[in-house]
């Protein structure tokens, strides 16, 4: 008996592994296949892994191979989620998303996709519900995609979570405050395009946080992190947006990235990147001592004659242990460069002074300063 079931335990290990088309053909032609079928710890429901194509077949089609599925699934076991809805989702489909959530969001899952479409209108607002009584504690990943989100009846629910990533989600920055409170687990946090944050405030008990990535959030006005272990900031957004890492010693990856910048003057620059007064400060060597990579993209951005260039060479100057340095060059900038020696190879910039536009003057100042801190 035990050889059996120790059989039946690799049938259904090697059955959950399998795409979703293939899990379901296998589940037609063997009987402990079948059994399997019941309870496919991983269901993967896209437009993908049924082969449907074209618009105006897929929608329907689409509802009825999820609901044919569904109610032939046990309701338990499920461990991951994926849920892509087809771009021809309408008003109408509301109720069937929540049907399908509340029929596969069950005790022991880990891992949760809910991806609408991000050309379509049609708002939905993601049914927390299915996430409490339980049902969260073991969830692990979550990712939403272009819906409404209010986890304020999560707090306290999703204590195993470490990775968040929310794309075009519609949620007021003061709940996802709270909900980064209660989720002590978490280790990625990930927010693109999400319009209503106005503030990111990550506190100092997410002892296990070590990537976070913000792009594009409209109104997101201020970044305050106080967790201690962040080894990877990945940033890109408004100069406007004030960005404190605290005491993130432990950081090796930064990536600041900005649409707009405009500075008349230095002072400007530093009171709308607060994380620069690391470069004006005496403790600069300290503070930078563990960074390892630095992306710094020149071009795209209109300098003012009168700015600093030579403000961001003591960065340079500072990061003792880095490793990586990747430099993005634009167009613009580079007609306005001296290019020399092969072209196949890296580009560099004449410092001993090209001839270039008074318009972009000080921009390949800041070019060349920079490749010169780094050479020497």
């Amino acid at each position: 008996m035990v050889y059996i079931s120790a059989t039946l335990d690799i049938w259904h290990h090697i059955h959950s592994l399998m795409p979703l088309k293939n899990a379901a053909r296998a589940a037609c032609v063997s009987q402990s296949f079948l059994s399997s079928w019941r309870c496919h710890s991983n269901l993967i429901l896209s437009r993908e892994s049924f082969g449907l194509e074209g618009e105006k077949e897929t929608a329907r089609d689409f509802r009825r191979k999820i609901d044919h599925i569904l109610r032939n699934h046990s309701g338990t076991g499920v461990r991951k989620l994926s849920l892509r809805l087809v771009p021809n989702y309408n008003a109408k489909d509301r109720d069937y998303i929540n049907k399908w959530l509340e029929k596969a969001v069950t005790p022991g899952i880990e891992e949760l996709t809910l991806s609408l479409p991000i050309n379509n209108k049609c708002k939905y607002e993601f049914l927390c519900t299915v996430l409490s009584n339980g049902r969260g504690d073991s969830l692990r990943c979550l990712y939403l995609t272009n819906c409404s989100f209010h986890p304020m009846a999560l707090l306290g629910c999703l204590r195993s979570l470490t990775k968040l990533e929310l794309f075009m989600v519609r949620i007021p920055g003061d709940e996802l405050c709270c909900l980064l409170s209660s989720s002590s687990a978490l280790e990625w946090l990930s927010l693109t395009y999400c319009s209503k944050v106005n503030c990111l405030k990550i506190p100092c008990h997410l002892q296990r946080l070590r990537h976070v990535k913000v792009e594009d959030c409209s109104k997101l006005r201020v970044i305050e992190n106080k967790a201690p272990n962040l080894s990877s900031f990945q940033f890109k957004g408004g100069l406007k947006v004030q960005v404190k890492l605290g005491k993130a010693l432990q950081v090796k990856s930064l990536y600041m990235s900005s649409t707009v910048f405009g500075c008349n003057t230095r002072a400007e620059l530093a009171s709308s990147i607060p994380s620069r007064e690391m470069v004006n400060s005496p403790m600069v060597s300290s503070k930078l001592t563990d960074l390892k990579s630095m992306i710094i993209c020149l071009g795209e951005m209109s300098f003012c004659l009168s700015f600093d260039c030579q403000s961001i060479v003591s960065i340079l100057g500072a990061s003792l242990t880095l490793e990586t340095f990747i430099s993005h060059v634009s167009d613009e900038l580079m007609q306005h460069a001296l290019v020399f020696g092969d072209p196949s190879r890296s580009w560099m910039l004449d410092t001993s002074g090209g001839v270039v536009s008074p318009l972009n003057k000080s921009l390949i100042k800041l070019a060349c300063h920079v490749l010169r801190a780094w050479l020497t």
